[in-house]
């Protein structure tokens, strides 16, 4: 389960991965945007969750699960 908060008016999604909590800022002080950013939040939590989704490996799991990017755990050599 995930939840939107505001915390001095930003933004931020906080959620469970993996056993620990988790609670980052969505980069927005408009409730509209941060409503939508937090609903694909949640959809790619629950398919996580389902295992409907795989993180790929070498991404961080709480940005893949934040905005589905694939950025490397660490900056190639």
């Amino acid at each position: 389960m995930a939840s939107l908060e505001s915390r001095d008016g930003n933004f931020r999604a906080v959620f469970r991965l993996e056993g620990e909590k988790v609670a980052r800022a969505l980069g927005t002080r408009n409730q509209k945007i941060a409503n939508l950013r937090f609903a694909q939040v949640e959809q790619r939590l629950e398919q996580y969750q389902l295992g409907r989704l795989a993180i790929p490996s070498g991404c961080d799991p709480v940005e893949y699960i934040l905005n589905g990017s694939r950025k490397p755990l660490a900056a190639p050599a």
